[in-house]
C-alpha cells in the first residue's frame, strides 16, 4: 500500500500564503509580481507599494525606487488591494508632455507626499532639465545658492562653510553676524531698561545681567562711558560674568572716575563678587596715594567699604588726619573693624597697640 505523499517545505509555505490571501482578497498568484497592496501589519504599521514574492515565502513590498521591506505573512493582519504609488507615478509620467514644467513640479510634490523621496528626485531632475534655476528642485537635489551660483552642499561643507540664517558662511563670518545681532539685541535691552512699564524694565535688566557672550564684550566695554547712568551701571554689572583677567582692570579704572553714587555702588559690588585678590592690592595702592580728585576719593571709600581689605587699614588711619576726609575715614574704619567710632588719637593709639594682630583678628570675610 502506497504511503501518503510528502510535501516539501517550500510547497507548504506557498500553500499557507495562498490560503491567507485567498481569505483576504481572493485568489493570488504565488510567483512573480502580485497586485499592489496596502499591507496592514499586526504592529499597527502600514506598508503601501508593489508586492512581490521574496525568498522563503515572504513578501517584498517595494515602497520607493531601490527601497523595499520584506515581511513574513504571519506579521500581516490585512491586505487591501490597490495600485502601487510607484506604478501610479510611472503612469502619470508617461502621460505627461516632456516640456510641461508645471506638471513635473506637481508630480515631484506628489511623490514626496507619497513618501517616495528617491523617485521624487528623478522627477525633480526633469524639472531642472526644463528650468535649471528652479530653487525648489535645486534644493531637493542637494544644491545651494552661493555667491550667485548653484553649488552642491557637500562641496560647500568641504570648503569649511556652514549654513547660517539661510546663507553659507565661514566661521569668522558667522561670528561677525552673531556679534552684530547680539549688539542689536543688547541695544534693545538697554533701551527697555528705561521703559515706563515695570515688567518690561525688570525683564530687560535681568537679561542684561545674565549676558556672558564673548562677542558682546566690546559693546559692554563701550557702554561703561555711556551718558546714561543706568546703562553704565548695567554694563558694568554684566561685565562681572566675564573672566577677571579680561575685564577687571577696565572696570576698576572706570570705577575710580565714576561720579554717580548708585553706579559706583553697583560696580563695587561687582568687583567684590568677582573675588580676585588683585582688587585688594589696587585698593591699598590707591588709598595710599588717593590724589586730590574728590570723585576718585569717594570711589576708593565706596570700594573699601564694599570690599574690605586688611591692606586698606593703614591708609585709612592716615586719612583720619585729613581735615576733609577724617570723619568719613573714621566711620569707614569703625565699620570695617566692627568697633565703635573713635577719635583720631584713639585710632592711632589703637593702631599702635593692635595693628600687628590684624591678620589674626579680622576673620575670614576680608580680602587678603
Amino acid at each position: 500500500m502506497r504511503g501518503p505523499s510528502l510535501t516539501s517545505e517550500a510547497d507548504r509555505r506557498k500553500s499557507v500564503i495562498g490560503t491567507l490571501f485567498v481569505g483576504l482578497v481572493g485568489v493570488v498568484p504565488l510567483s512573480g509580481s502580485l497586485p499592489a497592496d496596502q499591507i496592514l501589519l499586526k504592529n499597527g504599521h502600514r506598508l503601501e507599494g508593489r508586492v512581490e514574492i521574496a525568498e522563503e515565502g515572504r513578501l517584498r513590498v517595494l515602497i520607493d525606487e531601490g527601497q523595499s521591506v520584506v515581511v513574513d505573512p504571519a506579521q500581516i493582519m490585512q491586505r487591501i488591494p490597490g495600485e502601487a504609488p510607484l506604478d501610479v507615478l510611472e503612469r502619470r509620467l508617461e502621460r505627461s508632455p516632456r516640456d510641461d514644467r508645471e506638471r513635473y513640479i506637481e508630480l515631484g510634490h506628489w511623490a514626496e507626499e507619497a513618501g517616495m523621496r528617491r523617485a521624487a528626485r528623478r522627477v525633480w531632475r526633469e524639472v531642472l532639465r526644463l528650468d535649471p534655476h528652479h530653487a525648489g528642485a535645486r534644493n531637493r537635489l542637494g544644491f545651494a545658492l552661493h555667491r550667485n551660483r548653484w553649488v552642491r552642499r557637500e562641496e560647500l561643507a568641504a570648503q569649511g562653510l556652514k549654513l547660517f540664517r539661510g546663507t553659507w558662511m565661514t566661521e569668522a563670518e558667522i561670528e561677525a553676524q552673531r556679534s552684530e545681532e547680539g549688539v542689536a539685541e543688547l541695544e534693545a535691552l538697554l533701551a527697555d531698561a528705561g521703559h515706563d512699564n515695570r515688567f518690561v524694565r525688570e525683564g530687560a535688566m535681568l537679561r542684561i545681567l545674565e549676558i556672558s557672550d564673548p562677542a558682546l564684550l566690546p559693546a559692554l566695554r563701550a557702554r561703561l562711558t555711556d551718558l546714561d547712568p543706568l546703562r553704565r551701571m548695567l554694563a558694568g554689572r554684566a561685565l562681572g560674568n566675564y573672566p577677571f583677567d579680561t575685564v577687571g582692570a577696565d572696570l576698576y579704572r572706570v570705577f575710580l572716575a565714576e561720579s554717580r553714587t548708585e553706579v559706583r555702588s553697583g560696580w563695587a559690588a561687582t568687583l567684590r563678587a568677582m573675588g580676585d585678590r588683585r582688587v585688594a592690592g589696587w585698593l591699598a595702592r590707591d588709598l595710599s596715594d588717593p590724589g586730590d580728585d574728590p570723585t576718585r576719593r569717594r570711589s576708593l571709600l565706596t570700594l573699601a567699604e564694599a570690599c574690605p581689605a586688611r591692606a586698606a587699614i593703614p591708609p585709612l588711619i592716615d586719612w583720619i588726619s585729613d581735615p576733609s576726609w577724617g570723619p568719613p575715614a573714621s566711620r569707614l574704619l569703625a565699620t570695617l573693624l566692627g568697633v565703635h567710632e573713635k577719635s583720631e588719637s584713639e585710632w592711632r593709639l589703637w593702631w599702635t597697640e593692635f595693628g600687628g594682630r590684624l591678620e589674626v583678628d579680622l576673620g575670614s570675610g576680608w580680602v587678603q
